[in-house]
């Protein structure tokens, strides 16, 4: 029973962190490893790196 109890708290605090976290970002942009990794880290619309 504490076991059940503990997965169904471990999974509804994690499904309410989700939806709380896609709130906060749902406007940064997605960046890739190489903009991340660059001196500039600007990208154009299609998400191709500028250099």
């Amino acid at each position: 029973m504490k076991v059940m109890l503990s997965f169904l708290f471990h999974m509804i605090t994690g499904i309410i962190s989700g939806y709380i976290a896609s709130l906060l970002f749902k406007n940064d942009p997605i960046r890739t490893a190489g903009q991340i990794r660059s001196t500039t880290g600007k990208s154009n619309q299609s998400g191709s790196l500028i250099e």
